[in-house]
């Protein structure tokens, strides 16, 4: 019954998202259409794992969505150019490393994926550390006010908490680690729905702002 609360928790943030869809600018839109996507394949693996259908192989195509999204949205928070381009180029870079691991037979489709998951939530990981980084400095003490914060924080809790258990999940399958994999998404789409509440509280007070 967790599990299940867990996967739908995605669509907290995606009616939050899309609520106030039209005013928002790209990178906002960007995580909406995110969370719309979370959602189809939230009820996509409800369903076939419902039937007793192999679905991992959705989860290997949603890491490749999670990242690209994640990043590229990441890519227009911070000041510095050569970051953001750093972080752009890393996409197609993934995606080769990704194909890589398929291809050279490092990871089956059938079952999780121990490397290209676990390295995509390590650089997830440190680019949310630089990005909360440079909203403390350029925010300052106001920082839970701003959307930024709240979406950077929730990829950081999520992703550094979950790479024990991406790294791990083909050698031990442990029900506490799943579990914890359970709140720790819960409370990573609680916090990235309270990002677009932010920006329902920046509309109320005199517009958006970053």
């Amino acid at each position: 019954m967790f599990l299940t609360i867990s996967g739908f928790s995605s669509i907290i943030p995606f009616v939050a998202g899309i609520a106030f869809f039209r005013f928002l600018q790209k990178d906002r839109r960007l995580l909406a259409v995110f969370f719309g996507i979370a959602v189809l394949f939230d009820l996509f693996l409800s369903y076939t794992g419902h039937h007793g259908v192999n679905n991992l192989w959705a989860i290997h195509i949603w890491t490749l969505i999670e990242y690209g999204f994640l990043v590229y949205v990441f890519s227009y928070w911070h000041k510095n150019k050569a970051f953001r381009r750093l972080l752009r180029w890393s996409i197609p870079v993934f995606v080769m490393i990704w194909v890589a691991a398929k291809l050279g037979g490092i990871e089956d489709m059938t079952h999780f994926q121990n490397y290209t998951r676990s390295v995509g939530s390590m650089i997830l990981t440190v680019a949310s550390v630089i990005i909360l980084y440079s909203l403390s400095e350029s925010v300052g003490a106001s920082i839970h006010k701003s959307y930024q914060f709240w979406v950077s924080l929730a990829v950081l809790i999520y992703f550094a908490g979950n790479i024990i258990l991406f790294s791990a999940s083909n050698i031990v399958l442990v029900g506490s680690l799943f579990f914890m994999h359970s709140v720790l998404n819960i409370i990573a789409n609680l916090m990235y729905a309270g990002g677009f509440l932010c920006l329902r509280f920046q509309w109320k007070h005199g517009g958006f702002y970053s």
